[in-house]
């Protein structure tokens, strides 16, 4: 029950604001002495649906690619293993 409200939640934000909502999900928040996130909260109790929802995802994308369009990914991994090889 816990994890469908969280769901509508992220819905309803992810609605009206879009990167608020992606924000939010490393929002650290002391609680009963512990900092945590929404994110890690949601991966310690195996909400998986939470972690696959969007603004999970958008979260996670913009940390792991540092906001670059995935075409230039490949393009950078490439370029960081040939220069790796030639050292």
């Amino acid at each position: 029950m816990f994890q469908e409200r969280c769901i509508r939640i992220m819905d309803e934000m992810y609605k009206e604001d879009m990167k608020h909502a992606v924000k939010a999900m490393n929002d650290e928040a002391l609680i009963w002495g512990v900092k945590s996130s929404p994110l890690v909260i949601a991966y310690e109790n195996f909400m998986y649906d939470v972690i696959g929802h969007i603004c999970s995802r958008q979260y996670m994308n913009i940390r792991w690619y540092n906001k670059l369009p995935p075409q230039h990914i490949s393009f950078l991994k490439v370029t960081m293993m040939t220069f790796m090889l030639n050292l």
